[in-house]
């Protein structure tokens, strides 16, 4: 599968748009795909947000299916001061 993946706010990782292949079809492998390359992405888990195609996720993201040429958003929430 193949889909397109940015990730904003975690400092180790590009917040570049890349084409991401992995096998299977959630949200979890996907993470686990990128883990491969910036381990940050899987040690922030539980703070990490997920956004698909636009849509945030509900509650625990990490079985939510995807398709392929879906676009994910990882993001760190950010709050201001």
């Amino acid at each position: 599968m193949k889909v397109r993946v940015k990730v904003l706010g975690v400092s180790a990782i590009p917040p570049l748009e890349q084409d991401v292949e992995f096998q299977g079809g959630s949200v979890a492998a996907l993470r686990d795909r990128m883990g491969q390359d910036w381990n940050e992405i899987t040690t922030m888990d539980g703070l990490l947000l997920a956004f698909i195609n636009g849509k945030v996720t509900r509650g625990d993201w990490e079985d939510e299916p995807l398709a392929d040429g879906d676009r994910v958003l990882f993001a760190m929430p950010i709050s201001g001061g």
